[in-house]
């Protein structure tokens, strides 16, 4: 399960990979793509097909359809360079990409814990923590990027 927490231009995840409820592996499940911008990804684990055509296209946003071509379900988060923020869902169900337009938000399992803790002045990496620390199947590490570093 995944919790993606984001504010600030601060991006951060927990690092539990469960299959069927089961831990089994770390990761870390944020990027900074080549352009520039940060993404951040929960729902199916394979989401090669999201990060190269969100590559692919740089600081355009993907349409319905090129959302929909992808057949994995994931959601995502992108922040583009300029902090503009977009939740982005693939699937042959649900396909879109909308503008958040609200000062944090957060994706995954743990998204209403995070949500919570962010309403209550919390940053991305606090967030985080807090939700390993009540959700049972989200775990440390923290990982985290800042959009205006580039490390």
């Amino acid at each position: 399960m995944t919790v993606i927490a984001y504010r600030g231009g601060r991006l951060a995840c927990d690092s539990a990979w469960n299959d069927d409820h089961l831990l089994v592996n770390s990761m870390t499940k944020i990027a900074r793509l080549s352009w520039g911008a940060l993404y951040g990804a929960a729902g199916d684990s394979d989401d090669r097909d999201l990060i190269e055509l969100l590559t692919k296209l740089g600081s355009r946003i993907p349409s319905h359809a090129e959302l929909k071509a992808i057949e994995r379900d994931i959601n995502a988060l992108l922040i583009t360079p300029s902090f503009d923020v977009y939740n982005i869902q693939t699937g042959t169900n649900e396909a879109y990409a909308f503008q958040v337009h609200m000062p944090f938000i957060a994706i995954g399992s743990g998204r209403e814990l995070a949500m919570g803790a962010m309403a209550a002045g919390a940053g991305a990496e606090e967030a985080a923590r807090i939700v390993c620390g009540l959700h049972g199947q989200c775990r440390p590490p923290i990982h985290i990027l800042k959009l205006d570093d580039e490390t």
